[in-house]
């Protein structure tokens, strides 16, 4: 049940493959497919992944491909095809995390603090949900503070924020994650 994922995700790791893209708005040669050349290293100028891991995101026997890039992606294997069913948000100093509970959570800093976390159902459906999207301003001496483009106090502004990096919501899952060189 698992090799013929197993083969597929090898294929498209080694330049031999390609996915379906299906995610809106991921950058790549064709419209329709992704290949692992159209990914992108935290250096963005180098093509293809730093790691990836196999893991089963809905309990089905069959794992994902999930790679670490400049974007975490999932790939699935469903009847014969591979797909591209996640990409997070793009960021080099963004943070991503593949976590136990099955989902992916990511979050960037720069102008303001934004999470996202994205959840897989038992079809590989992802749900994205932004549950922070924060900014503070400093406006003459006094500092503005912003949730989901809200003006908020300082006091919910942290509170909202730490809720997002409490350690126990952080707790990785039981997998491996491989380096990755990218093909010639």
């Amino acid at each position: 049940k698992q090799q013929p994922a197993i083969d597929a995700f090898t294929n498209f790791l080694n330049g031999k493959g390609f996915a379906k893209n299906i995610t809106p708005n991921k950058p790549a040669q064709s419209e329709d497919y992704i290949y692992i050349f159209d990914l992108n290293c935290r250096n963005i100028t180098l093509p293809g992944i730093d790691a990836f891991t196999l893991f089963d995101l809905n309990d089905d026997g069959i794992p994902e491909l999930v790679t670490d890039g400049y974007t975490m992606d999932v790939f699935s294997y469903d009847n014969g095809e591979l797909k591209m069913i996640y990409s997070s948000p793009a960021g080099s100093s963004s943070l991503k995390y593949l976590l136990a509970s099955k989902k992916i959570y990511w979050s960037l800093a720069t102008t303001g603090v934004s999470y996202e976390i994205a959840s897989f159902d038992k079809n590989l459906n992802v749900t994205i949900d932004t549950y922070f999207d924060g900014k503070t301003e400093q406006v003459g001496d006094e500092e503005i503070f912003y949730h989901n483009e809200n003006k908020i106090t300082e006091s919910e502004f942290y509170k909202l924020m730490s809720a997002f990096m409490a350690p126990h919501f952080f707790k990785s899952p039981d997998t491996v994650w491989y380096a990755y060189n990218t093909p010639n």
